[in-house]
């Protein structure tokens, strides 16, 4: 072992260095919120001077997660903005984007959404609570991902830029990929981290590695990926918890629980795009 991951506890007594999460966009409310805030950039320098103050000090960090499994869930991502008031930002930035993909023309708008009876022309999908509905066999997914990229894009950028300013000889991870990834957001996030975080359950109990998963985001970004979560639970313990019934993966006993890590672990080894696994 020669690094401590994320919500590591101790790190003072252990004396090993860490990767600390900082729950950077969350508290500075970058990404839900308005993620084109314009007065986002100056509140999330300040959170990441807060937040690295206490990292800087101790001197063990290797550099941050700004935040956790954000997950970059498109639809919702979508849904979210579309919804919210006209004076945010990030709502006008999207309305703009339909308009400009369909040029004003709400008849071609139609041909790849479905509008609710309050929704029927682009001024009425400036108001709060405004929705539109994937149509069946249409083309509006590219504009949900193209949505996605963008915001992906500020935040990277953000988290990037805060970062660097508060703390320059940090190394920048992405945040904890939650076990999936958003291609887009993977793209996006590319020029702004200095290495892929990635969560990573085991695929099956003898700790078989799905490689694609790690091929893509080598070839979506050129960088290298550190697998800051990977696990699996034993029904066999001290506590009684039989683990049986969410939604991690599961072994019978202890043993085949240290099988499958060490199986994992010899497979991350030979990959050189994967420089650690916590």
């Amino acid at each position: 072992f020669n690094h401590l991951g994320a919500w590591n506890f101790c790190v003072e007594k252990i004396g090993l260095p860490y990767i600390a999460n900082l729950d950077l966009a969350r508290l500075s409310e970058a990404l839900w919120f308005d993620a084109f805030d314009p007065a986002l950039p100056d509140r999330a320098r300040e959170w990441a001077d807060r937040l690295t103050a206490p990292h800087r000090e101790l001197g063990l960090r290797i550099g941050y997660f700004p935040d956790n499994e954000i997950g970059w869930w498109n639809a919702a991502l979508f849904e979210c903005y579309l919804s919210k008031d006209w004076p945010n930002h990030t709502k006008r930035l999207l309305w703009q984007l339909l308009y400009d993909r369909y040029e004003g023309k709400w008849p071609e708008l139609l041909r790849d959404w479905v509008a609710p009876g309050s929704v029927n022309g682009f001024t009425t999908l400036r108001d709060a609570g405004a929705a539109l509905k994937l149509r069946p066999g249409g083309d509006g997914i590219k504009l949900i991902n193209d949505f996605t990229f963008l915001c992906a894009e500020r935040y990277y950028k953000l988290m990037h830029d805060a970062l660097r300013a508060a703390d320059p000889q940090a190394l920048i991870f992405s945040d904890r990929l939650p076990i999936y990834y958003s291609q887009d957001a993977v793209r996006a996030m590319a020029p702004y981290v200095d290495v892929i975080a990635t969560n990573y359950d085991l695929d099956g109990p003898d700790g078989w590695l799905a490689h694609y998963f790690f091929d893509g985001l080598a070839a979506l970004t050129g960088k290298p990926i550190l697998v800051s979560e990977f696990f699996c639970a034993a029904m066999e313990n001290r506590s009684g918890n039989k683990n049986s019934h969410g939604i991690f993966p599961v072994v019978t006993t202890q043993k085949e629980r240290a099988d499958g890590f060490r199986n994992t672990l010899q497979a991350l080894l030979r990959r050189p795009d994967v420089i650690g696994a916590d």
